[in-house]
């Protein structure tokens, strides 16, 4: 009663309730700092690392033992319903409360909701305050964010919170995302024309009128982040397909596709084609509500399709299923006269040409080929609205949004811009050159016209004059730089550097005069000292804290010895620091010879950079600079160079946490395999190095197979089977890694193989519990078959031979590519160790093949390779069990790109059976005729080395022996089979049979 009439009591209730939670927050923090009084600096530093990237506790279980679990029981649980009385008169002291609170939860867990009567009570006192009407809308949103923030906390204590019942038919979880859906469509700004009329900014497209409904989404999100798919069944899909119906109001409709675009970026079985049944028709239900004359919903649509593009991965196919939808919304909007749809449709288009698997800018290969496949059909209806509209804009945001855009459809079509490039790159020029006082548009401008000229490339001879010209803008730019007179510079400096870096990938050798100054430039920027501050903690709350004008960002963090402190990043520094890194791996790998000279000096300014402490994405970006760097070095300067930067990476990859930080793990232990790789045809690699990489997948199948274990005993174990299967990649650059050292003792592979390497993987071939743990184990041997020779091969051969046999019917296609892989070395080193098996060998091969585009082109080409090697080519050992249908299935396989070495075989074996008539070149001609164009075609105009020369004058025999019949008068099939070619065959042909005259 003393709180509920105000005054007093609720200053008494304040004052108490803050005063638990300090010390609350005190008694979490002390359990989780480590006492020691002789702190040494590298202890600091990667408490540092490690609290920066990751500031929170990650903890799996409730520790009823605790000081803070005991005091949130004692005293936190019979305050908390005492916040649901306080009236509208004191809100002040309400949001207080709940600031100290939100504290409390982010920083000690335990004391909030470890017990689960403080838990209940926490939300039923947040769920009682967020359905107050006489309460603000941002008071009621503070109450919901305490659940999401208890959902996101550590793992056992988010847990039980998450599955709390309030009462037998109350879900805790139901009313949460039930009142706030409310807030999210009743927190949009009514006034339609302010928000019209609301200016374009090149930071955010949020309205600030919209400010509730804002929060309301983050709330959601970061709910849903947390429990992933579980919060499906609160909103999915009825709830938000109720939202999009065609009826709805449009501040239904455009809540519906904002919490679809959550989900989507939350919930992992969202839109998975396997598991979600629902997907597609949301997705056609919300793309077709461009058609509503409202301009909000409009704009959220083309929302949604950016993050539709974030979202897509390989199971989903978001793209190729939508592509057509998604395209012709985009142009509609480049022809609306509102800036913000068009502002909002580039930003679109750049989401669907360079975002997936979760980022704006994927770098994956499968992803970037996708959204080539997908746009280049609609290149011509998407860029001309483009280039007409925005293109052509006198606001300045719209402008620096569409060149943008332009620039990434250009990266995403590569060679299939050229005949845009006229159109194009005169007026970036001009942006980049004329008398705009705008810094970023002139930034904006120059990178573009950088990106163009990349895509199209060297050989079309267009970018040369331009890249002239692009050179005359930067050179002065880059000594005012040299100067430190960056403050003056009429276009932002990252762009400049970056800018350069493209020109000299596309002009290689001929960019060496414009070289020293730039190196110059990106050492100076990787070497300066990173600008870190740690002071007394004297933050508000436990979250982050970013100043854009200062580019800084604060954080809380406790540090061995000393407490919580304040830590302050100079993150402007930082994203400095990873475009130099980036810029130098692109200068180095494209010029090499003008490189070299100067490749001492870099390794020196990046091998510090590898265990830069405050920053994993400059830590991967320098390890990817290395590999540049390195890969540019020939001669003795490579040995010494090598002894160099092995150690560091080494060193820094066992340090690096592949739970907290998955990516940056991978990236560096890719970088050390890339350098392995290139290093192990020039010198033999010290075996001792294996027992790092050994150490490395002890760990990491410890915890998968921990990981496995929780998926088998959990109901909802989506969220462990993705964290599976990324950290699962990261085997791989490891594994290859044990390979390259392997591959380097050629004549003494089966040695070093025995001494460090197989005792840990013979047992793995048989493992059952976890097939990635198999693959790596039958993908070493695979190696030592190849390289080892037949006396080495036999000793290895039963074992592997056996573990192939049992992955027959796991259904797992990586395992089954180095399976095939392994069948192929087997089949050519040791044949006879096949004889008994040797029909279901080729069963399996011919089984995968029948799976066709279901199975990936590596694939496909290692089962043809099976074939070749077993049965079709000269010499196979088991050729009684060659068959039309074996021929036709190895044909259809052709030609192989995927793995060179595997490619040779094949095209060898198609060689040796046109001459053995083992093919019919009545029936096959057409087939021959367009494998051996193309084969020749990519190996001489693409450079790929498919083929040997002696295949290849193989080739050019039967294509003349071919033509020369086509016009024999008995030559009606081979006539028809030329005629009936696809017109790009015919052009290979002629380019063929012409280079080999």
């Amino acid at each position: 009663g003393v709180v509920s009439s105000g005054g007093g009591g609720v200053a008494l209730l304040e004052a108490v309730l803050c005063c638990v939670c300090d010390v609350g927050i005190a008694a979490g923090v002390a359990e989780g700092v480590m006492e020691d009084a002789d702190i040494v600096s590298a202890e600091v530093e990667y408490a540092v690392m490690s609290q920066s990237e990751s500031n929170k506790r990650n903890d799996d279980e409730i520790h009823p033992e605790s000081a803070a679990y005991q005091m949130g029981e004692q005293l936190l649980a019979p305050l908390l319903p005492l916040i649901a009385q306080i009236p509208a008169s004191e809100e002040d002291r309400l949001c207080s409360m709940l600031s100290s609170l939100s504290s409390l939860l982010t920083q000690a867990p335990q004391c909030a909701l470890g017990h689960p009567t403080t838990a209940a009570a926490f939300g039923t006192a947040c769920l009682s305050l967020a359905q107050n009407g006489a309460l603000e809308a941002n008071t009621r949103l503070q109450s919901l964010n305490l659940i999401a923030t208890g959902l996101s906390s550590s793992t056992g204590v988010a847990a039980q919170f998450g599955q709390l019942e309030l009462s037998p038919s109350v879900n805790m979880l139901g009313v949460f995302f039930n009142v706030s859906v409310q807030h999210l469509v009743n927190g949009m700004d009514d006034d339609v024309e302010a928000w019209m009329s609301d200016a374009l900014s090149l930071e955010s497209l949020h309205y600030d009128g919209d400010d509730m409904a804002n929060f309301a989404g983050e709330v959601i999100y970061t709910a849903l982040e947390a429990i992933a798919n579980r919060g499906l069944a609160y909103l999915y899909p009825a709830g938000i397909a109720s939202l999009l119906a065609p009826t709805a109001s449009w501040k239904d409709q455009c809540a519906g596709l904002c919490l679809l675009s959550i989900v989507l970026s939350t919930c992992s079985e969202c839109g998975d084609a396997e598991r979600d049944s629902s997907a597609q028709g949301l997705f056609q239900a919300a793309l077709q509500l461009y058609s509503v004359d409202h301009p909000r919903v409009k704009f959220s649509v083309l929302a949604l399709i950016g993050e539709m593009c974030i979202a897509d991965n390989d199971s989903r196919n978001i793209r190729r299923s939508h592509a057509g939808v998604m395209l012709e919304v985009i142009a509609n909007a480049f022809t609306s006269s509102l800036n913000k749809l068009t502002c909002c449709a580039c930003l679109a288009l750049v989401s669907f040409c360079r975002a997936g698997n979760g980022t704006e800018d994927c770098a994956d290969d499968s992803v970037n080929e996708l959204c080539a496949e997908t746009l280049t059909p609609h290149t011509q209806w998407i860029l001309k609205p483009l280039m007409e509209g925005p293109l052509r804009s006198n606001n300045t945001v719209l402008l620096i949004r569409s060149i943008g855009a332009v620039a990434c459809v250009a990266s995403a079509i590569g060679k299939d811009f050229i005949s845009y490039y006229p159109h194009v790159m005169p007026g970036l020029l001009t942006c980049a050159t004329g008398e705009q006082n705008d810094v970023m548009l002139r930034g904006c401008a120059l990178e573009a016209a950088t990106i163009v000229g990349q895509a199209v490339g060297k050989d079309c001879q267009l970018f040369q004059p331009d890249a002239t010209t692009i050179m005359t803008i930067a050179q002065p730019l880059l000594n005012q730089i040299k100067a430190g007179d960056d403050d003056n510079l009429c276009m932002p400096r990252d762009e400049v550097l970056n800018s350069c870096a493209r020109v000299a990938s596309v002009m290689g050798e001929e960019f060496a005069p414009f070289l020293p100054l730039l190196l110059e430039l990106l050492i100076q920027k990787t070497q300066e000292k990173p600008n870190v501050s740690i002071s007394d903690n004297s933050l508000p709350t436990s979250g982050v804290m970013n100043d854009d004008d200062d580019g800084t960002e604060t954080i809380p963090i406790a540090l061995p010895g000393l407490g919580l402190k304040k830590l302050t990043l100079n993150t402007t520094q930082i994203y400095e620091k990873v475009q130099a890194a980036r810029a130098m791996f692109e200068i180095a790998t494209s010029m090499p010879l003008s490189f070299q000279p100067f490749a001492s000096t870099a390794l020196t300014a990046f091998i510090p950079a590898v265990s830069f402490a405050y920053s994993s994405e400059v830590r991967s970006t320098a390890a990817q600079a290395l590999f540049g760097i390195y890969q540019s070095i020939s001669g003795d300067m490579k040995g010494e160079a090598f002894q160099n930067i092995i150690t560091p990476l080494v060193t820094q990859l066992e340090k690096e946490d592949l739970e907290e930080d998955t990516s940056t793990f991978f990236n560096v232990a890719d970088a050390i395999s890339d350098i392995l790789n290139d290093t192990y045809k020039h010198f033999s690699i010290a075996p001792d190095l294996i027992s790092h990489f050994i150490a490395l997948l002890t760990k990491l199948f410890a915890r998968r197979s921990s990981l496995i274990s929780k998926i088998a005993q959990s109901a909802d174990n989506n969220y462990l089977e993705v964290t599976l299967k990324e950290e699962s990649e990261v085997m791989t650059p490891i594994v290859d890694s044990i390979g390259w050292i392997l591959k380097s003792h050629a004549t003494n592979i089966g040695v070093v193989f025995q001494q460090y390497v197989s005792a840990f993987l013979t047992p793995l071939l048989t493992c059952t519990t976890d097939i990635k743990a198999r693959e790596a184990a039958v993908s070493l041997f695979d190696d030592v078959i190849e390289f080892g020779g037949e006396a080495v091969a036999r000793g290895y051969a039963a074992p592997l031979l056996q573990s192939i046999l049992d992955s027959f019917t796991t259904g797992d296609e990586e395992l089954y590519q180095v399976c095939l892989y392994g069948l192929g070395q087997l089949a050519r080193v040791v044949p006879d160790c096949l004889v008994g098996n040797e029909d279901a060998i080729v069963q399996f091969a011919m089984q995968v093949i029948g799976k066709g585009d279901e199975a990936s082109r590596v694939t496909l080409e290692y089962a043809a390779s099976v074939l070749a090697s077993m049965v079709l080519r000269d010499g196979a050992p088991f050729p009684n069990l060659k068959t039309n249908h074996i021929t036709d299935a190895f044909l259809n396989c052709l030609p192989a790109r995927e793995d060179d070495g595997e490619a040779k075989i094949c095209h060898a074996a198609l060689g040796d059976m046109v001459e053995s008539n083992v093919v019919d070149l009545s029936t096959h001609a057409g087939t021959v005729l367009r494998i051996m164009a193309q084969v020749i075609s990519y190996n001489q105009t693409e450079g790929e080395d498919i083929v040997t020369e002696q295949t290849a004058m193989k080739y050019v025999q039967v294509l003349k022996r071919l033509e020369a019949a086509s016009t024999a008068q008995d030559g009606g099939a081979i006539r028809q089979a030329f005629e009936s070619l696809d017109m790009d065959v015919k052009v290979l042909l002629r380019r063929v049979m012409a280079s080999s005259a």
